[in-house]
């Protein structure tokens, strides 16, 4: 297998809708696509990789030779999604992981928006795991 697919239902008030992980391997490393809401789209785009000439330095915790390079539509603001996730998947999975995110719903509130940042950074664990399972 060298794809998976994770749903999950967010939730605030009366407005329910769901947020698309949508993962493909290229070799050993990970393309994410995460979008939903209203209006699926692209909104930004991260790549986090290992530094080549740092992999040595990876056995020291208190050093991060992870470098992440995004790309954000104006006016977008997935790129603290794409970025955090981009670089929480690479260090713990070490390999590149690009992570493209677009979720857009129409009138929202912050506390949806809070939802919608907890929802995602915390499926890093259930991503990671379903990427091990495609990988043995």
């Amino acid at each position: 297998m060298d794809s998976f697919e994770l749903v999950k239902i967010c939730k605030d008030g009366t407005k329910t809708f769901d947020i698309t992980f949508k993962a493909v391997l290229c070799g050993k490393d990970l393309n994410l696509n995460i979008y939903g809401g209203d209006k699926a789209h692209i909104g930004a785009s991260s790549l986090a990789y290992i530094k080549l000439q740092d992999l040595a330095s990876l056995k020291d915790k208190n050093y991060q030779a992870i470098e992440v390079k995004t790309i954000e539509i104006p006016g977008h603001k997935e790129a603290l999604l794409s970025e955090r996730l981009a670089f929480s998947l690479c260090e713990s999975l070490q390999v590149s992981v690009q992570v493209n995110c677009g979720i857009h719903l129409d009138n929202i509130q912050k506390s949806m928006i809070e939802k919608i940042c907890k929802l995602v950074l915390e499926s890093k664990e259930e991503i990671a795991r379903l990427y091990k399972d495609c990988i043995s």
